[in-house]
């Protein structure tokens, strides 16, 4: 599975490269040719960007799948790093300082309620009056959050008051990731 994952970073950091216009892509046509199942799925990613020291630089992702993975994985990184609105774009400078992570997602689960979710394990989504927000299984770890700090921030993200949470029309879904970088090459699951 290493190689795999491998694989998929090297095709987030070309398309960077490609992006700024600095490189090619052949890892692209390479996985686009080998015609892997792996890298064919339909199946929810988001591609992280952050700096050395960890800061979040930017991410972009999707829920769930409605391309292949290797498709998927080059929009996502060239819109993490040039259309997340909360940064301005990757300059070709900043690309050598840049750490790529990658999480693929199990397809969203709804639970009965929020004191199902277990912090540092589910990703969450919360939908409530036409709001709805995300944080991936390890945002509230890297917090240091629990889960009712965790589903504060996450109502605040979707635009409601900080316990929107425990609206009984509040709804959740969760789901798990597989989570991988170039930092460690380590993978959380």
């Amino acid at each position: 599975m290493e190689e795999y994952h491998d694989r998929l970073l090297i095709l987030a950091r070309e398309v960077l490269s490609a992006s700024l216009g600095i490189g090619d892509v052949p890892m692209y046509e390479l996985l686009k040719k080998r015609d892997d199942p792996f890298f064919t799925r339909k199946r929810g990613v988001f591609v992280t960007l952050r700096t050395k020291d960890g800061a979040l630089r930017g991410c972009i992702g999707s829920l769930f799948g409605y391309q292949p993975l290797v498709d998927q994985v080059a929009r996502l990184a060239h819109e993490a790093a040039f259309n997340d609105p909360r940064f301005k774009p990757v300059a070709a400078e900043e690309l050598g300082g840049l750490v790529i992570e990658i999480s693929l997602l199990t397809e969203p689960e709804p639970v009965s309620s929020w004191r199902e979710i277990r912090v540092g394990v589910d990703g969450i989504i919360l939908e409530h009056g036409g709001r709805r927000a995300v944080f991936l299984p390890h945002v509230a770890t890297e917090q240091g959050w629990d889960l009712e700090t965790t589903l504060k921030h996450l109502s605040r993200k979707a635009g409601l008051r900080e316990e929107g949470y425990l609206d009984p029309q509040a709804a959740f879904e969760v789901f798990q990731a597989t989570v991988f970088s170039e930092r460690n090459n380590e993978n959380k699951v």
